[in-house]
């Protein structure tokens, strides 16, 4: 019986059942996959195909524009501190006292990322904790919410 409820410590167990479960949270059966945003529905085709002419141009030419070391500092001043940290454990006070010759180099990694819309494979790397949702969890996962906490690096690029 699948609803037979099930107590374990085994870790390879656990793991394998969270991954399940949270890989399904949320999908739905009849889930119908597109293939372009143009065989979306209406409103959502509106919503996510907008009308390309009326975009001011000078927007796309910002958002090419190489990350500049000022852009970095000031992005990393506004970093609320005490923030839980990703898998490396690199929090962004951490990032806040790097050397300055240290932030150049990492806005020179961001740029080169960007330029070659590459991520690298440890900054897709990912912490998911189940939080209790606020009545008893008896247990269950189905009773719980997941929060992901991700690097740093790549919340900050």
């Amino acid at each position: 019986d699948n609803d037979e409820l099930v107590f374990t410590n085994n870790p390879n167990i656990i793991e394998k059942e969270a991954i399940k479960h949270y890989q399904n949270t949320g999908k739905h059966e009849d889930s119908t996959i597109y293939n372009s945003v143009d065989e979306l529905p209406s409103p959502w085709n509106d919503i996510y195909n907008p009308d390309l002419c009326n975009i001011d141009v000078n927007h796309w030419a910002a958002l090419n524009q190489d990350i500049t070391i000022f852009d970095l500092i000031s992005t990393l001043q506004n970093c609320s501190n005490n923030k839980a940290p990703g898998p490396s454990q690199i929090t962004y006070e951490d990032l806040k006292h790097l050397h300055e010759s240290v932030i150049k180099i990492l806005t020179q990694i961001f740029n080169k990322c960007l330029q070659l819309d590459l991520i690298p494979s440890k900054w897709r790397d990912a912490l998911l904790f189940p939080i209790p949702k606020p009545h008893d969890w008896d247990s269950k996962l189905t009773n719980t919410r997941p929060i992901t906490l991700l690097e740093t690096t790549r919340k900050l690029m």
